[in-house]
């Protein structure tokens, strides 16, 4: 998993685990990398040092995109584990190696855990009572930004 083209080599975030997965991806005598993989995990972990806990996964699934332009996009990204279930959509965006990766993504969240819930608000993740939260991340990996979606105005 670790090897995933998701532009992560320069970030603190860290992915370990099993996948399986279909891929059709090209590189170009320019040596640009495009295409798309299909995946499946059923043991992802995810660390970083912005949370105090590893996040454990027992079935992880979805799809990325290597876009001409370098960045990377993340489809439908279910992830589902004892301590959160969630999805996924978005861009991360490319960089030069040293740096940690700018991201646009969306992320529904459902916190299974009662403790992990109580913490989520003062961490700024707004939740509802039942532990759900429907999040826009920008920033980067390693900095993100925690955001609410604007809702559709009236029309």
């Amino acid at each position: 998993l670790a090897r995933l083209p998701l532009r992560l080599e320069a970030s603190q975030l860290k992915l370990s685990g099993r996948i399986d997965a279909e891929a059709d991806v090209a590189l170009d005598p320019k040596g640009t990398l495009s295409g798309r993989v299909d995946f499946e995990s059923p043991s992802l972990r995810i660390v970083t040092p912005m949370i105090p806990m590893a996040f454990t996964f027992t079935r992880t699934t979805g799809s990325i995109e290597i876009l001409e332009t370098g960045a990377t996009r993340i489809t439908n990204v279910r992830l589902e584990g004892p301590i959160l279930d969630g999805e996924i959509n978005g861009e991360i965006g490319l960089v030069h190696r040293s740096q940690s990766p700018p991201i646009d993504l969306t992320a529904q969240v459902h916190i299974k855990d009662k403790v992990l819930r109580s913490l989520a608000p003062n961490a700024g993740l707004p939740i509802d009572a039942d532990g759900n939260a429907n999040i826009l991340l920008t920033g980067t990996v390693d900095e993100p930004r925690i955001q609410m979606p604007r809702k559709a105005e009236a029309q």
